[in-house]
Parts: structure tokens; sequence; C-alpha cells
């Protein structure tokens, strides 16, 4: 019976494999030999790993790629090979292939869609959590402590904490209307009755996201931001049957909120300039 190579035989092989490729003059030792950026590759890949494989020779490759495309790589952070998914691979080489119409989507949507299209799939899930506690305690803004008490009660002590901190920070500085407040309290209330903790707090954040995208006119934006957005987050919104949690007419001032939220989250960054500014 055979049985499975050990992690050192592995980088063995590996290692000879990448050895192979970049010393001989077959296979893709010879496309990188004829490669017209062949010399930079070939040093990163001797230099940035001591076992270098054929997938390092296609990562080394893509911000070349994406520079060509005039296209701005994601940041060193995401180059680390523990964060390098096929996923994330082949989403980058599309937007490269297409770069005109990436350029174009950058340029039509509203600049909260910038930010979502490009955030990773744990990022959006760390995203529907901050938001639903937002949700919750916008809708709670201004009711005594009892009435809080008991729309935190489903969740975990640091979530129920966060909420009860933000409805004190906007209790008489509420930044919406206070009817949305009302409509969002008597939403809340009623679907606590089928869902509580986190999935209460991602059920408000798609909803309210999903009503956001109803509110996006023209569908071709749509469409071809479901085509390049890093994350499955279109697709998501996309399936319907959700409630109201936006009214036309306070569309703007909620996308604001998502946007201050998306600000807390990533500290540092232009929420309002998007991946391609």
């Amino acid at each position: 019976m055979t049985t499975a190579p050990t992690q050192r035989e592995q980088q063995l092989r590996q290692a000879a494999v990448a050895a192979a490729l970049l010393r001989h003059g077959d296979g893709a030792g010879r496309l990188l030999a004829l490669h017209p950026s062949g010399k930079e590759l070939k040093d990163r890949l001797t230099t940035e790993g001591s076992h270098p494989t054929l997938a390092d020779l296609f990562w080394a490759e893509l911000p070349l790629i994406e520079t060509a495309a005039g296209l701005r790589s994601p940041k060193s952070g995401e180059r680390d090979s523990s964060a390098r998914r096929p996923l994330d691979y082949w989403r980058r080489r599309y937007r490269a292939a297409f770069g005109e119409e990436w350029r174009w989507l950058l340029a039509e949507l509203p600049s909260l869609w910038r930010v979502l299209i490009d955030l990773s799939s744990a990022s959006v899930e760390e995203l529907a959590i901050v938001l639903g506690l937002e949700i919750l305690a916008q809708a709670s803004a201004g009711q005594k402590l009892e009435q809080v008490a008991q729309v935190v009660s489903s969740l975990d002590e640091a979530c129920a904490r966060q909420v009860l901190t933000r409805v004190r920070e906007l209790t008489g500085n509420a930044s919406l209307p206070a009817d949305v407040a009302q409509a969002w309290d008597a939403l809340v209330r009623r679907t606590m009755k089928k869902r509580t903790g986190t999935k209460l707090l991602r059920w408000l954040a798609l909803t309210l996201l999903a009503n956001l995208l109803e509110g996006m006119p023209d569908e071709r934006l749509r469409v071809a931001a479901t085509r390049h957005c890093r994350s499955d987050l279109f697709n998501v919104l996309a399936l319907g049957g959700r409630a109201q949690l936006v009214a036309a007419q306070h569309q703007k001032a909620i996308e604001a909120m998502v946007l201050d939220v998306l600000g807390r989250l990533r500290p540092g960054q232009d929420s309002s300039s998007g991946p391609g500014a």
C-alpha cells in the first residue's frame, strides 16, 4: 500500500521541481526565459522564499499583469502565501483581462459600493456583525435602558456592551431620522422571535445592504459589480425576499451610515476612495 508523502518529502519535491523549472530550458522554465520581465520574476522567486513553487511564479507575475492593465495591486499583506487563494488569483486575473470594464465600474459605482466590491469574504463577515450592531444601536437610540436590554439580550456580553455604548453616543445626537429608528426597532423586535445572536446581526446587515443595492438604478452596474466582486456579497444580496429597511428618501443618509461603519472597520483608509483610487 502506498503511503502519503510527509510534509518534508513534499517540500523536497517542490524544491526539486522549482530548481528544474528555474535551471533548465523546458516547461515553465522556458516560459520564464521568454517572459518580458523574466529576470525580475526569477529574482523574486529566488529571493522571496527558500522553496519557490510554480504557484509562486504565477503570483509573482500577477502584479506585473495588473500594472500593465492600469490596475493597482493589493497591499503586500495580501501577497503572503497564507492569503493566496485560487479564487483571489482568478478574480484579479479576470479584472486585469477586463480592465476597461473594471475602470468604468469604479468610475460609475456609488462610493459605498466601490468599497464593498473589494472586500474579502472575511471582511464581509466582519462588516455584517458590526453593521448589525450599528442597526440595533440606531433602532434603540433614545430608548430607556430596560427597552435596550431586551434587544441585546440574545447577544454575547461583548456585543451587548458595544450596542449600549453606541446607544449612549447616539442619544441626543442621532444620525438618522426618528421615523427610520422607529421602523427599524419594530422590525428588530419582530425578527428577534425567529433569529437571535449573530444570526440576527447578519440578517439585519444583509437586509440593509440588499435594500441599498435595489436602489441602484443601473442594472448594468449591478451585473458588472457581481462579476468583479471579490466575495460572493452581490450574489447573496440578489437573492431577494428580504424585509424593507431603507426608504428611498433616506437612501443617502443610510449609505453614509454604512460608510461610517466601514471607516471604523478600516482605520487609516479613506472609505470613499474605493480600491482603484
